[in-house]
């Protein structure tokens, strides 16, 4: 039909389906502040909503000038080289002191409403034939642009593709030649930009080129983030990965503290209800999870274990398998465990034995044991007796 296959059905159609599916909002092209190449109303507006706080306090500083002293400072900290626009999009920017956000990033999970709720007030906007320049009338569609229009030049963080590449539990084995191979890949373009100038201004021959970029590729990538995630840091991988604090030494960039996740409700508080095994042998639990046992039943069972070292870990194993079985395994829709801490990592190694040993003889099914350490564990009492996490837990 005649109007359907047009530029201006095409916007129709791209706008319709970002506003009823895809969370956008249409923008108001009037509001668009072409020198700045923003719009300050939706911004400012995203400010009050997500950070009162922090508004009312610029508003009781700066009175009428509260917004467009606002909008200067981020205007600012992207036209920076230290911060740009990705920077502020991840961390915010500072106005007289306060961190102010430009976005709300989404909340690993629902149990926090109010990080759910300042995602949910971030605002997209799609803003049909969009008058973006200040020489001239021209508007913003799918037809090709000027890239000197400021609209269009990229900010200085944005010459190369960026990349962030993150690691989970970071140890000591990662890194080294995979990470060279990687920073290779991610940053292809740059670094054979850089190779190739640094050849050409020292005349060197093209085989001497690949070394160049070889050598580029272990050093930073302007373009490319490296995050690990450790709950084990070592000097080693705060060097690699951490900022240099106030001292000169490297610190995490950030710290997301036991205590913190289990308030969160994250993890569970182990010590909650951490009980030496001499306290649980001197007792017995009487509560309402472990109840009263007969008396009778109760003194023979004491009698055996005080006629027993009480560092005998065969013995101690005893206990705490038996108490796993009794009152803990069956909870969690029988997916419960229980945690084990000993003072060195060859205890570890022979709780582990001690454990699997009992088990095995019991023919006990569904328990299972898993160790973790780091390193090799060397048993002075055992010939040959060396070992690892991996080893001991079978892969």
């Amino acid at each position: 039909m005649p109007g359907h296959h047009t530029e201006a059905a095409f916007e129709a159609a791209i706008e319709a389906y970002l506003t009823t599916s895809g969370g956008y909002v249409s923008g108001d092209r009037d509001a668009f502040d072409a020198e700045r190449c923003i719009d300050p109303a939706t911004f400012l507006a995203f400010v009050q909503e997500t950070q009162p706080d922090e508004w009312a306090y610029l508003r009781d500083l700066q009175k009428d000038k509260a917004e467009q002293t606002l909008i200067d400072d981020l205007c600012r900290a992207l036209d920076s080289e230290h911060k740009g626009c990705l920077s502020v999009l991840r961390h915010g920017f500072k106005c007289f002191g306060k961190l102010f956000r430009a976005a709300c990033f989404a909340p690993a999970s629902g149990m926090n409403p109010e990080t759910e709720r300042c995602y949910e007030a971030n605002r997209l906007t799609i803003t049909r034939q969009l008058r973006y320049s200040t020489r001239h009338a021209n508007t913003l569609d799918v037809r090709d642009h000027d890239p000197a229009e400021v609209s269009f030049r990229h900010r200085k963080d944005r010459r190369s593709p960026a990349a962030q590449v993150r690691r989970g539990h970071r140890r000591s084995s990662q890194g080294g030649e995979t990470a060279t191979e990687l920073k290779g890949v991610l940053g292809g373009a740059a670094i054979q930009e850089e190779a190739r100038q640094k050849a050409e201004e020292q005349g060197l021959p093209e085989h001497e080129e690949e070394i160049l970029r070889t050598m580029a590729k272990r050093g930073r990538q302007p373009n490319i983030s490296f995050f690990a995630f450790t709950a084990t840091p070592k000097y080693k991988t705060l060097e690699v990965f951490g900022e240099l604090g106030a001292n000169g030494k490297p610190q995490p960039f950030h710290l997301y503290s036991m205590r913190q996740a289990i308030e969160e409700g994250f993890i569970l508080d182990v010590l909650a209800n951490y009980t030496t095994y001499k306290t649980y042998y001197r007792l017995i639990k009487s509560i309402e999870d472990d109840p009263e046992v007969d008396k009778r039943k109760a003194a023979r069972a004491l009698a055996r274990f005080m006629s027993l070292h009480p560092h005998n870990i065969a013995q101690k194993s005893e206990v705490m398998v038996e108490h796993f079985r009794n009152f803990t395994m069956h909870r969690i829709g029988g997916k419960a465990k229980a945690m084990v801490v000993t003072s060195s990592r060859l205890h570890a190694v022979r709780y582990k034995q001690a454990f699997d040993r009992y088990i095995a003889e019991k023919g006990y099914q569904g328990i299972k044991t898993l160790v973790a350490f780091s390193g090799r564990v060397i048993d002075p009492d055992a010939p040959g007796g060396e070992y690892s996490e991996v080893g001991m837990n079978s892969g």
